[in-house]
């Protein structure tokens, strides 16, 4: 409530979001970070300070693409944020990944805290991840629960996810960088109606990073 939507939706669009990644694919959309200007154009209608607390994580108006949370996990692993490739040569031309600084010193200064939180999501006792894990080393990531159904306001006790319909289940993300200590993968998974983030795409995670270990794109020391 004290940033405002209009400097919450500036920064984020600063980090990648409400834009496209630029991946050499066709057809990216861009989703949508709301702003006072936005809904006004949109909707003709002014923006209610509630609106900015939904925003805020990531609900309402807004719309992320997986693609963007993977970039995002990765500027937060690196403090850079990458362009996805798909292509990495054309004939005899190499194709540079381009890497962009967009961090101000005092983020740079912040980050380790935000690792530090990650790595308690998949690593600590009360972490979201942590039970839903089975990995051989240590990853660093973020749980989210995205509400697709509304909720009456008169609805006292809410059903738990897997006692909704599955149209009314909510979607589950998990995104992730791994090693912890020395990040080269970023993994991030959405399960459309797939309820909690961690008890639904743990199992997925752990799969991916294991296939990453078995095909020795990460080696394992010791």
């Amino acid at each position: 409530l004290i940033l405002g939507i209009d400097y919450i939706s500036k920064n984020l669009k600063r980090m990648g979001f409400g834009k496209k990644t630029g991946i050499d694919l066709p057809n990216e959309r861009k989703g949508i970070i709301p702003n006072k200007k936005w809904k006004k154009t949109r909707y003709k209608q002014s923006w209610f300070i509630g609106e900015t607390l939904n925003a805020s994580i990531g609900q309402g108006y807004m719309i992320v693409t997986p693609l963007q949370v993977a970039v995002n996990t990765a500027l937060l692993a690196s403090g850079k944020k990458p362009t996805p490739l798909i292509v990495k040569k054309i004939g005899k031309q190499i194709i540079k990944p381009k890497i962009s600084d967009i961090l101000t010193p005092q983020e740079k200064k912040l980050l380790p805290l935000i690792q530090k939180g990650m790595w308690q999501v998949c690593n600590s006792l009360g972490g979201t991840a942590t039970k839903h894990l089975d990995i051989p080393f240590e990853i660093a990531g973020k749980t989210g629960t995205a509400q697709v159904h509304s909720i009456p306001q008169d609805i006292k006790k809410r059903k738990r996810e897997d006692e909704l319909a599955y149209w009314k289940r909510s979607h589950a993300w998990l995104t992730t960088y791994g090693p912890y200590k020395n990040p080269q993968f970023v993994v991030t998974v959405m399960i459309e109606h797939g309820g909690h983030g961690g008890s639904s795409a743990g199992g997925i995670v752990s799969k991916i990073y294991k296939k990453l270990v078995e095909l020795q794109y990460i080696k394992i020391k010791g």
